[in-house]
C-alpha cells in the first residue's frame, strides 16, 4: 500500500483523483440545481433585476444621448462649427480643446432646445385645458386646480340638463359625477403629496440620467474608444470587428426607424393643424402638435390626443363641435394608421407595410404599450439578423458545393504517374 507521500508524488494518479473528485463534485451541484430549478432560476433573475435597477440611470442617460445624438452633430456640421472656427494653421494642442468646446457648445444648445420645447408644451397644454393655475404655493395650486375642475364639472352638468329627459341624460349626469368625484378624491393636497413622494426615485433616476447623458454625448469618442479596447481584449480582431459591423447594422435600422416615426409625426401634426382650423377650433395649431406628439404613442396616442380637442370645441363653442373636432382627428388618424404610418415607417426600415400592421397588432396583443412602441423596430432588427444568417448560409453551401466540384487528387496528375509506371 502506497504512502500518502508517495501518492502525490504519482502525478498520473493525482490527475485522475483529482478528475473523479471534480466530475462527482459537478454531478453533485447538477443534481441540486435540477431539484431546485426554480429557486436557483429565481435567484438568478432577481440579481439580474437588481443590478439592472441599480443601473438604471446609465440606461435612462444612454438612452437620452442616443436619442439626441444625431441632433447634436447636425448642430456640430451647421452651427457650432460657425461659432467656434477651426482653421486649417491651427496647432495641434489648440485643435483638440478647439474640437471639444465645439462639441460642448452643440451638446449645450441640443439639450437646452429640447429642455425648452418639453416645457414650452407642457405649459401651453396645462394652460389651455386647466387654465392660469397659482403656483405661490402647493396648497394654493392644489384649491386652484379644484376650482377650475368645479367650473367644467359645472359646465358639463349643465350641458347633460339640457338634454332630452330619459336614460342617456341620466346616465351623461352619473358618470360626470363618477369622473369628478374620482378626480376630488385623487388630486388633493394628501394624495398628490403621496404621488409626488411615490415617483421621487423615478425623478432622481431621470436627472441622473440626464446629467450621465450629458457626459455620454459630449465624450463619446472616448466611450467609443473604451469599447473598442475592452472588445479588442475579450475577441479576436476579425469577432471585433463583426460584432461592431452588426451594431452599425442595428443602429441603421433603429435610427431610419426614429425618423420615420418622426416624420410620421410631423406629417400628423400638420394634418391636424389644417383640418381643426378648417372647422374653426380655438388653438387648432396646438392642439395639432400636441396630437401629432401623442401620434408615436400607438394605440393609446391618438386618443389622448383627442381629448384637448374635444374639450376646448365643448368649452368654447358646444359639444357637437367638440364631436366634429374628434370626427377630424379620427379621419386623420385612420389615414395615418392605414397609409402613411406603414408607408412611411416601413420604407424607412426596410419592412413591407403589412408586416408594420401585423407587428403592432401583435405586440399590442400580447405585450402591451411599450410592445407596440418597439415592435416595429424589433422585428427590423429581428430581419437584420436573418438575412445576415441567409447570407453566411448561402456563402457556406456554395463552399461546400464549390469544393465537392474539384476533380479527384489522382485526376489533378494529368496522367503523368500512370505514364511513368508503364515506362
Amino acid at each position: 500500500m502506497k504512502t500518502i507521500k508517495e501518492f502525490f508524488k504519482d502525478k498520473k494518479t493525482m490527475r485522475w483523483s483529482l478528475y473523479v473528485v471534480l466530475t462527482m463534485f459537478l454531478l453533485y451541484l447538477t443534481l441540486i440545481i435540477t431539484r431546485n430549478l426554480g429557486d436557483v432560476l429565481s435567484a438568478i433573475g432577481s440579481g439580474i433585476g437588481a443590478v439592472l435597477t441599480a443601473l438604471a440611470p446609465f440606461w435612462i442617460g444612454l438612452a437620452i444621448a442616443y436619442l439626441f445624438n444625431p441632433f447634436i452633430e447636425f448642430l456640430e456640421r451647421t452651427i457650432t462649427r460657425k461659432i467656434v472656427k477651426i482653421f486649417p494653421d491651427t496647432p495641434p494642442d489648440k485643435l483638440a480643446k478647439k474640437t471639444r468646446r465645439r462639441k460642448l457648445l452643440a451638446v449645450f444648445i441640443a439639450y437646452l432646445i429640447v429642455i425648452a420645447i418639453i416645457v414650452a408644451i407642457i405649459y401651453g397644454f396645462v394652460a389651455l385645458i386647466l387654465g392660469q393655475l397659482v403656483v405661490t404655493s402647493f396648497p394654493k395650486m392644489i384649491n386652484s386646480l379644484m376650482d377650475i375642475v368645479t367650473n367644467y364639472q359645472n359646465t358639463i352638468r349643465d350641458w347633460a340638463a339640457n338634454m332630452p329627459s330619459g336614460a342617456m341624460s341620466d346616465k351623461v349626469s352619473a358618470f360626470v359625477d363618477k369622473l369628478f368625484g374620482w378626480v376630488a378624491n385623487s388630486f388633493n393636497a394628501a394624495s398628490v403629496a403621496s404621488t409626488v413622494k411615490g415617483v421621487g426615485g423615478t425623478i432622481v433616476n431621470l436627472v441622473i440620467g440626464l446629467i450621465m447623458s450629458i457626459y455620454l454625448s459630449y465624450d463619446k469618442k472616448t466611450m467609443i474608444g473604451l469599447w473598442n479596447k475592452i472588445l479588442g481584449r475579450i475577441c479576436t480582431s476579425k469577432q471585433a470587428k463583426s460584432v461592431n459591423d452588426t451594431l452599425n447594422d442595428v443602429n441603421t435600422v433603429l435610427s431610419t426607424f426614429l425618423r420615420g416615426v418622426l416624420l410620421d409625426a410631423l406629417i400628423v401634426a400638420i394634418l391636424s393643424s389644417v383640418g381643426l382650423s378648417i372647422i374653426g377650433l380655438q388653438f387648432a395649431v396646438f392642439i395639432g402638435i400636441f396630437a401629432g406628439i401623442c401620434n408615436i404613442i400607438p394605440y393609446f396616442g391618438p386618443i389622448l390626443g383627442m381629448i384637448p380637442a374635444f374639450i376646448v370645441g365643448l368649452l368654447t363653442q358646444d359639444v357637437w363641435h367638440g364631436l366634429i373636432a374628434v370626427v377630424v382627428l379620427l379621419i386623420i388618424q385612420q389615414v395615418d394608421g392605414n397609409i402613411i404610418y406603414p408607408k412611411v415607417v416601413g420604407s424607412n426600415t426596410g419592412l413591407h407595410p403589412l408586416l408594420v400592421l401585423l407587428a403592432v397588432f401583435m405586440a399590442g396583443k400580447f405585450g402591451g404599450l411599450l410592445a407596440m412602441v418597439l415592435a416595429v423596430p424589433v422585428v427590423g432588427i429581428l430581419k437584420l439578423f436573418f438575412e445576415k444568417w441567409v447570407a453566411w448560409s448561402d456563402k457556406k453551401s456554395a463552399a461546400k458545393e464549390a469544393f465537392a466540384g474539384l476533380p479527384p487528387e489522382e485526376d489533378l496528375t494529368d496522367g503523368s504517374e500512370d505514364k511513368d509506371k508503364r515506362k
